[in-house]
């Protein structure tokens, strides 16, 4: 069983997975199925990604991390979720 907590860096928090007495950062779900298709030797791109954010595969919030974390572009990130306000 696990249960959410969170860790603090730099007066930042985080939530964290305890699971087996051992305190995680949880995996991004988009990253996850990224990395599954990888090692499985399959295509999985951006329109795939898409695609199954429009069927509720992921939640808007791990698709605005993935996007982060992979470095896209601000304003490409915006027209993409043209509805959430995004300012600089």
């Amino acid at each position: 069983m696990s249960k959410q907590e969170h860790v603090t860096i730099n007066g930042k928090r985080f939530p964290v997975i305890v699971k087996d007495g051992q305190k995680r950062f949880p995996m991004n779900r988009v990253v996850r199925k990224v990395l599954e298709m990888a090692r499985a030797g399959k295509q999985y791109d951006f329109d795939d990604i898409g695609a199954d954010y429009s069927l509720d595969f992921f939640t808007k919030d791990e698709m605005h991390e993935f996007y982060r974390l992979i470095g896209y572009s601000v304003t490409a990130f915006s027209e993409i979720f043209s509805n959430d306000e995004v300012s600089l």
